[in-house]
Parts: structure tokens; C-alpha cells; sequence
């Protein structure tokens, strides 16, 4: 066995070689998933936002409308 005074750093390096194609893989996956939860949220999200929005300009519209009623 070969002692040298980084015996413990070329261990880690060892290591480290393969776990780098691991974690590479393991970031794809996690991309893919949060793309696949994305594109099947994307619609929802849409129409909840559009609901919003038309309540914002509706409720914007009366205020307009009893504004004018008054004057």
C-alpha cells in the first residue's frame, strides 16, 4: 500500500470520478421531472391567472361605471 501525505485527497478523487456521470444523471432526471410537472401545470395555472385578471378588470370596470353614475 502506497502512503503518500495526500493518500486521503486520491481517495476523494477516486470518488469523486464516479460520481460526477452519477450526478449529471441524477440533474437530467430532475430537469426532465420539473419539465414534465410544468407542462402538465401550465394550462391550470393559465386559466386561474385569466380568472383573475378578469375579475381585476370587471372590478376596475364598475368602479368606472359607478364613478360616471355619480357625476
Amino acid at each position: 500500500m502506497e502512503t503518500t501525505p495526500q493518500g486521503g485527497f486520491n481517495k476523494f478523487r477516486e470518488v469523486m470520478l464516479y460520481m460526477n456521470p452519477l450526478l449529471i444523471i441524477l440533474i437530467l432526471l430532475g430537469g426532465a421531472l420539473i419539465w414534465l410537472i410544468c407542462s402538465f401545470l401550465y394550462r391550470p395555472i393559465g386559466r386561474i391567472a385569466k380568472k383573475l385578471f378578469d375579475d381585476a378588470v370587471e372590478a376596475m370596470q364598475d368602479d368606472d361605471s359607478k364613478d360616471n353614475k355619480k357625476k
